[in-house]
């Protein structure tokens, strides 16, 4: 099992962590990632993004969550996601989606 956990990188726009063997994205997961545009993480193996987990990254526009396992999402991990636009959970086992915390007014476009 790998948990992603990146601290104090103030400067990251960009973070593609595909084809690893990512389980589950750990609160505080993106620590300190004020500038994170983009964030992919597809063909891993996540069946979990927790609480908290991206909540350091408050510029994402773009999360890649496709090609994984997650069965549900917990809004509560996407929450202060204000600027996030396109999120991508398609080709997982997503059975049941919360509904979406306020701070994802800005969602253009949902893939599942």
């Amino acid at each position: 099992m790998l948990l992603l956990q990146l601290n104090a990188l103030p400067a990251l726009e960009h973070l593609v962590l595909a084809n690893n063997r990512i389980t589950s994205l750990a609160p505080g997961a993106l620590t300190d990632t004020p500038a994170l545009a983009a964030a992919q993480f597809q063909h891993n193996a996540l069946r979990e993004v927790k609480p908290g987990a991206l909540a350091g990254a408050p510029s994402l526009q773009l999360l890649n969550l496709s090609y994984n396992q997650l069965g549900a999402l917990d809004a509560a991990g996407l929450t202060g996601l204000r600027r996030l636009e396109v999120l991508d959970l398609s080709h997982n086992r997503v059975s049941r989606l919360q509904a979406p915390p306020a701070s994802l007014d800005g969602l253009i476009e949902l893939k599942v």
